[in-house]
């Protein structure tokens, strides 16, 4: 049960029984099913401090419909672009955390604004970047009201613009080598890339840096 107090609403022992959220003030009813849907699961210490967030603000029934209404959000765009960002969407991993704040800006950019959201006030380590990141994109899209072409158009641009984006941070400071070879000696550099778990151009750098060293 929630306690309220001078500061703000203490989930202790968040409370659910037969599909009611319960709290000293109000009671929320809705679907037990809004933590879990098909593609995806809600973090659930996150969706209470959204909670917590929103009864400043608003009473029972609107904390109720927002409630119910991400939830069909979130299942409608899932249904029109199912994992529409560029990194896994259900595990949080660190290499992507560049990945996770380009996503925030693109977005912000493409908005025209930035888009201010209760879950960028509330500063806590169990609310990760990548919770943030698609929270936003739930966000964006359900203010635009996109239609599906229109959604996945966007979606194609975006991994492109990353795309592309990575492609740039990788070769700076780089310079273009035009050569020619042999099928032969292509097809084998190629194997050897593979195997290494490299692209052709790593693996032929690799190659003319261990060559110079012992040669030299």
């Amino acid at each position: 049960r929630a306690e309220r107090n001078d500061v703000g609403i203490t989930y202790g022992n968040a409370e659910i029984q037969t599909n009611v959220f319960y709290t000293n003030n109000f009671i929320v009813f809705f679907s037990t099913d809004v933590f879990d849907c098909e593609k995806g699961c809600v973090d659930k210490t996150a969706f209470l401090l959204a909670l917590d967030e929103m009864s400043f603000y608003i009473d029972r029934e609107c904390v109720q419909s927002e409630i119910m209404e991400a939830k069909r959000s979130w299942e409608v765009i899932q249904d029109m672009a199912e994992n529409p960002l560029p990194f896994p969407e259900k595990t949080y991993s660190a290499k992507y955390k560049d990945d996770y704040f380009w996503a925030i800006k693109y977005i912000d950019k493409v908005y025209g604004e930035d888009i201010v959201l209760h879950i960028d006030k509330i500063n806590n380590a169990c609310i990760s970047d990548q919770l943030r990141v698609y929270h936003k994109y739930d966000i964006y899209f359900s203010t635009r009201k996109m239609n599906e072409s229109e959604l996945k158009l966007f979606v194609v641009r975006m991994k492109k613009t990353r795309s592309q984006n990575k492609y740039r941070e990788s070769v700076k400071d780089k310079k273009v080598l035009n050569t020619y070879i042999s099928s032969g000696a292509k097809a084998r550099l190629t194997a050897m890339a593979k195997y290494h778990g490299m692209n052709i151009n790593e693996e032929l750098e690799q190659l003319i840096n261990h060559a110079y060293t012992k040669y030299r």
